[in-house]
């Protein structure tokens, strides 16, 4: 708890030094690991976090009882850091330009964990960066509305670059409604600086 208030607060140094500490002591400690992951993600090491989310991925899955349908995945908390290492890595790749593979494991977080609105809303960003508008419009329309109205700004840059500006508008602002400080980032326009990742 105390290494991942100092994650959550950006003190990042620490964090990672009581994080490594916990998987020198418990190897199989898939957690450990993502936060790893996850602190260089943010320092913006994305090879380093997808070696991390990597080795999340492989103990989470260790830690699956013997037998689960993937309509149990959420209900059953041992395959929480499996799925975590899947989201997060899907992430860092689609940052890291490696779109084939983000979009293997978006495949392979609706197959094995029934996970439909992360892998939409991870294409939906993929579709943006590899300027597939139409794709990432309709993605992010299915994966946002008042479940994640952060779509909304992706489904408004993709509808603006298809000329769609009338219901650009709408989009961006129902996610800027919501995520006033990103709208306000995303528009050029200065933001103090945040206190925690919060």
């Amino acid at each position: 708890e105390q290494a991942a208030g100092f994650y959550e607060r950006g003190e990042y140094e620490k964090a990672d030094a009581i994080f490594r500490l916990l998987i020198d002591c418990f190897p199989n400690y898939a957690e450990g690991h993502n936060y790893l992951g996850l602190i260089a993600y943010e320092q913006r090491h994305l090879e380093q976090a997808t070696g991390h989310f990597e080795k999340t991925v492989e103990l989470g899955r260790k830690l699956f009882p013997a037998r689960i349908g993937k309509k149990r995945f959420w209900s059953d908390h041992s395959t929480r850091p499996y799925m975590r290492g899947l989201r997060n890595l899907t992430l860092t790749l689609n940052g890291a330009a490696r779109f084939d593979e983000a979009l293997a494991l978006c495949d392979r977080l609706e197959t094995e964990c029934g996970d439909d609105f992360s892998a939409g809303y991870y294409r939906a960003a993929i579709s943006l960066n590899t300027g597939m508008w139409t794709q990432a419009a309709e993605s992010s329309k299915r994966s946002g509305g008042d479940l994640d109205p952060s779509s909304g700004f992706i489904e408004a840059f993709a509808l603006f670059e298809l000329g769609r500006l009338e219901e650009a508008l709408p989009a961006f602002l129902h996610a800027a409604l919501n995520f006033p400080r990103a709208a306000r980032a995303l528009c050029g326009r200065r933001t103090a600086a945040a206190k925690s990742n919060d």
